[in-house]
């Protein structure tokens, strides 16, 4: 059974990292919580999405971070923006 620590920092068990591919150090992941309170965590993979919106134009003054909190501000409350914050 995971287990929250003092500084809630979650402690994953072995069979569910190994599944979604996160069990060696170093590893990065992104975890979402819906609205009944579930946590999903998503294995993050830089490059994954290399080549699959090719054939769209670029709006070049809207960079990536930019472009997810606006589409995010339209659906999210303002606090819920604060857990995809990058820097």
């Amino acid at each position: 059974m995971p287990a929250i620590g003092a500084i809630r920092q979650i402690t994953l068990t072995t069979d569910p990292c190994r599944a979604a591919d996160i069990d060696e150090p170093g590893h990065h992941f992104r975890s979402f919580v819906d609205d009944d309170g579930r946590i999903t965590s998503i294995k993050h993979t830089p490059g994954a999405a290399a080549g699959l919106l090719k054939s769209r134009n670029v709006h070049q003054r809207i960079n990536d971070d930019e472009s997810i909190l606006n589409q995010l501000e339209s659906t999210w409350q303002p606090l819920d923006l604060e857990l995809f914050r990058l820097d």
